[in-house]
Parts: structure tokens; C-alpha cells; sequence
């Protein structure tokens, strides 16, 4: 690409610094010098991708292969993408320039379904066709999806998905495609790789994926591996929603019963003390960052962290390093007795970090769920006030409490398969937004809107691969901001593709054709009657109207 049309373009959009290279730790390697090149997009802003564990680590890890060049590129805003497209420039990559269709792979990272549109979007400015059969030559489109349910309604735009742990799997995909040069050979054997899904090799059909050819395996699992730490990260040039040094600290098993089903995990697995000290002071060498975010999922008590939170402690003065722990999860679907212990393991994981100098505390919770309690509001501000006379006690002050505020979207394959109403979630979201508040409590949460809008995208087969496009054609994209989510315009467009987010997305006894996506289809609570348990969408609390 030519520098001066693009530098023409740049002194007219907002936040120019998106759309430039040069940050601290980039990497930059001669392009003729690589057997393989990738290029890495992910599917929104260059703020918010700079702060993906998932996008920092697969920068780093594919790059750290010798014969592997690998670059990166971002969605761009309204006003660059308008702007390039005027220009009759394509989607490029940061660090050399170079158009995307120019790449051997791309790999689109996606967060969640919502993010659906904008892959389409990413294709046509980068001038390549939207759907894979239409794509005879060219880059192969990988979907990177560790986190999103369900990646079927967008099985006709890629040429393969990776589920779970998706560095092994990149790697694996990238060993192949320096294996043959042909497009047909490097797709068997990318079928052959564990954590692989390539559409193209299944049918679409109303009941499960079926294989068309013998080496499509009947199930694809997602891939576990813990490896080893991030140690060296890309430091933005603007300002990331996360801006901070970033470390996985803790993972899901993938093994218990709320794994299958989507929802928060029962039992975490953590990193060493050892493996998260080292990582803490290697990044702190390699990139300065002097405050770092322990990731994980919801976690029920701190135990686990505590050993490493102490000996950073030890090393560094309260002033000189600032660990963000992975949120506490508060569980809204537990009797009173069982509730009271919540409480309790709560309190003395907020106890112990408060006693290693750290005053701010953040909860997990989950509207919506089947099983939760009607005096949801005042459980959460219970534990608020708990965490408040905790503080006045330790420090004669009021710690920092943010809440993060989740909804229940039950996976396709479960007995829930039921969604919310958008007047339930409003209410019930109002309330609690309302009683946080007034305690002054920091409280985050998505519009209800966008909720609904996600989980018809999340129940969708691959024929729902019209219905993205329908939905990127009207304009749908960059909905993933609260404060831009065009509610009317996709629902209107939802509607208009046979989908109403208003109603009942799977009923019982439904069988969707990606239950054997990573997922136990002989779980207990796949969609067919219980024995144990029964119909949980038809024992809904009292707190839940149907």
C-alpha cells in the first residue's frame, strides 16, 4: 500500500494512533524471509483489542515460531472505514502496511456472537469474498472463538474455527499450511487437527453436524491446554480499556457440568505461584507496567491467588504494584443456608487481600438464571454492605466495590433454552442498578437490548449465516458500545430474517446442529426430560416471569 493516500486518509478520521504501528514490543521481521505469513484481525477497535489477553498472546506466540511472520489488524471505526472505502483503500495490517488478501491466513478473533457482522465487514474492506466457497485462492479465514457458544452461523464465511485453547491450535492449522500449497489438501488436514472445525467439511442439517467425508471427526473438542504465561505484550499507544499488564491467571476446567452448559465454572484451574510471580516480573522488565490484571473466570474465594498475591507483596511496596484479582462470583441461585456461606467465603477473601494493602473488590453476578432467587437486589447489596463495614473495620475506610453484572444466556444445547423478556430484564436490571448505586457502587452491565439481540444470534444454525449477512448489510456493527447499540434497527432486521428475539429460541426436545462442538451431548441437561432435575425452564422462580 502506498503511504501517501493512506497518511491523506489518516489526518481525517479520529484517533489516527488506531491505525499506525510502532507501539513498544511490536514485532516487525522481514516479509520475504517468512515461510508463513498471518495476519491476526480482531473484530473490533484497536482500544479494545489491545486489551485481549487472546490477541496479545496469539501475536506473541506465532510470532515466536522462526518461519512465521505474524501481524496484526483491527476494525476499524465508522469514519475509517468510510474513508478507505471513498479511497479505494483496502484493510490493512499495522506493522508493514500490507493489505490483508496479501496473507497466507487471517485469523478474525472474536469475543462474543455480537461481533458476528463485523467479521463480514473486515472481509469486504479488505476486498475478499464473503463467503469461503466463493474464496478459490486468496488467505484462508480462521475464526478464533475460545469464548463464543455456538460458531455455526458463521460456518459459511470461514474456512475453519478454532474452539478452546486456540494457540496450540493456531500453530497446529500453521503447521499444515506450510505442510501444501493446496487449498483443498491443507482443508483435510486441518479437519484432522484436534480443536479444528472446518464447516465445509459437514452438512447442514436440522439434528447434529454430519460428516461428508470419513476423515471429519463426529465431534470436535475443544482444546484445554494451560500453556505457559504471556511474558512480553504489545504497549498501546492510546489508551486500552485494559491498561495494564495482563496475566492468565486461572482458567476453566471445561470438565463440569456448568462448563457444558455455558455458564460460570464450577471449579477454576489456577496457575502455579511460581508461574504467576515470574510472569508479574517479567512483564514488569518488559513492558514497565506497573499494575496487572490476574485473569480468569469468576472465581467462588481467593485461595488459590493469595500465595502469589503475598509474596509480590513481600517484593513490591503497595505503591510500586497493583494486582487485579479475578472477580468473586455471587451465586443468586442459592437457598438461604447456602447463601450465608457464600457470604462468609466472600468475606474472607475480601479480608485477606484488604490485609495485603488492596481496597477495591469486584463482584461477579448473573441475572436471569432459571434457578435464581427473587430478592436478588437485596442479596448483592447485603454482601456490598458486608464488604463496607469489612473495610471501616480493617482501614477506617470504605473499599471500592464494582459489580459486574452478566445475564444468562443458556447454551443451545441445555434445558433453558428459553430467553428472557426484554421487559423482565429492564426491570429487573433497573432495580439493581438502582440499589447499587445509591450504596455507591460501581456497577458495569450490557443494555437488555443487546442482549436479546446476541442470544438469537447465539441459537442460530448455519443458516443463520443470511441472517448475519442481513444483519451487516443494514448496518449492524460496532454494536459491542453500550452507547451505540441501534436496538430498533436489529431487531427490525432480526424479524425481517425470520427471527423473533422475542420468542422462545429451542423448545424441548430440540437438537441443534452444534451440539457436538465441544460439548457433552449426553449431559444431563442436554435438551431431552431429566430424570434428576426435570424441566428447569418449567420450575422457573417466582422472580422470573415466563
Amino acid at each position: 500500500m502506498s503511504q501517501p493516500p493512506l497518511d491523506s486518509v489518516l489526518r481525517h478520521v479520529q484517533r489516527p494512533g488506531r491505525y499506525v504501528d510502532g507501539e513498544w514490543n511490536a514485532v516487525h521481521k522481514p516479509w520475504d524471509d517468512a515461510s508463513v505469513r498471518v495476519a491476526i484481525c480482531y473484530l473490533d477497535i484497536y482500544e479494545v483489542g489491545m486489551s485481549s489477553l487472546m490477541m496479545q498472546s496469539l501475536y506473541r506466540r506465532l510470532n515466536d515460531r522462526p518461519e512465521t511472520l505474524c501481524e496484526r489488524a483491527f476494525l476499524p471505526w465508522g469514519d475509517m472505514a468510510a474513508a478507505i472505502r471513498a479511497a479505494h483503500l483496502p484493510l490493512y495490517t499495522l506493522e508493514s502496511r500490507r493489505p490483508l488478501r496479501e496473507f497466507d491466513a487471517l485469523f478474525f478473533v472474536a469475543s462474543r456472537e455480537l461481533e458476528y457482522p463485523h467479521l463480514l465487514e473486515c472481509l469486504d474492506l479488505a476486498g475478499l469474498p464473503l463467503r469461503a466457497a466463493e474464496r478459490k485462492d486468496g488467505p484462508i479465514v480462521v475464526l478464533v472463538a475460545p469464548d463464543v457458544r455456538n460458531p455455526e452461523p458463521i460456518g459459511d464465511f470461514v474456512d475453519a474455527a478454532l474452539l478452546g485453547n486456540v494457540e496450540a491450535g493456531a500453530g497446529a492449522l500453521l503447521d499444515a499450511l506450510q505442510a501444501t500449497t493446496d487449498r483443498e489438501d491443507l482443508v483435510r488436514r486441518g479437519t484432522a487437527l484436534p480443536g479444528v472445525y472446518v464447516p465445509s467439511r459437514y452438512a447442514k442439517t436440522p439434528v447434529g453436524i454430519q460428516p461428508l467425508c470419513k476423515d471429519a471427526p463426529d465431534r470436535i473438542d475443544r482444546r484445554r491446554e494451560f500453556g505457559a504465561p504471556l511474558v512480553s505484550q504489545v504497549v498501546p499507544y492510546l489508551e486500552a480499556t485494559t491498561d495494564r499488564g495482563l496475566i492468565e491467571a486461572a482458567r476453566r476446567c471445561g470438565d463440569c457440568a456448568s462448563c457444558r452448559d455455558g455458564q460460570r465454572c464450577l471449579s477454576p484451574v489456577w496457575r502455579s505461584t511460581a508461574d504467576l510471580t515470574q510472569a508479574v516480573e517479567v512483564i514488569l522488565a518488559s513492558c514497565g507496567y506497573r499494575e496487572f490484571a490476574l485473569l480468569g473466570p469468576p472465581v467462588p474465594d481467593y485461595a488459590s491467588a493469595l500465595e502469589a498475591a503475598r509474596t509480590l507483596r513481600a517484593k513490591y511496596p503497595i505503591n510500586e504494584l497493583a494486582l487485579f484479582l479475578p472477580p468473586l462470583a455471587l451465586d443468586l441461585t442459592l437457598d438461604e443456608a447456602s447463601h450465608r456461606a457464600q457470604t462468609e467465603r466472600l468475606q474472607r477473601s475480601a479480608e485477606a487481600i484488604m490485609a495485603l494493602g488492596w481496597y477495591g473488590v469486584r463482584l461477579h453476578v448473573v441475572l436471569g438464571d432459571p434457578h435464581q432467587t427473587a430478592d436478588t437486589t437485596e442479596r448483592v447489596l447485603d454482601v456490598v454492605d458486608g464488604l463496607y463495614a469489612l473495610g471501616r473495620r480493617l482501614a477506617e475506610r470504605r473499599p471500592r466495590v464494582r459489580v459486574h453484572v452478566d445475564h444468562y444466556l443458556a447454551a443451545p444445547w441445555t434445558a433453558d433454552a428459553q430467553p428472557v423478556s426484554l421487559e423482565w430484564l429492564t426491570v429487573e436490571q433497573g432495580a439493581l442498578r438502582k440499589g447499587l448505586r445509591r450504596a455507591g457502587v460501581v456497577v458495569s452491565l450490557a443494555e437488555p437490548e443487546a442482549i436479546v439481540a446476541e442470544a438469537a444470534l447465539a441459537y442460530q444454525s448455519r443458516d443463520g449465516a443470511a441472517l448475519v449477512e442481513r444483519l451487516w448489510r443494514a448496518g449492524c456493527r460496532w454494536d459491542g458500545w453500550t452507547q451505540r447499540f441501534e436496538s430498533v434497527r436489529w431487531f427490525e432486521t432480526l424479524r425481517a430474517g425470520g427471527v423473533d428475539p422475542a420468542k422462545p429460541l429451542a423448545a424441548p426436545g430440540f437438537r441443534a446442529p452444534w451440539t457436538s462442538l465441544g460439548v457433552d451431548s449426553a449431559s444431563p441437561c442436554a435438551l431431552e426430560p431429566c430424570p434428576n432435575c426435570g424441566w428447569r425452564t418449567t420450575t422457573p422462580s417466582a422472580s422470573r416471569p415466563q
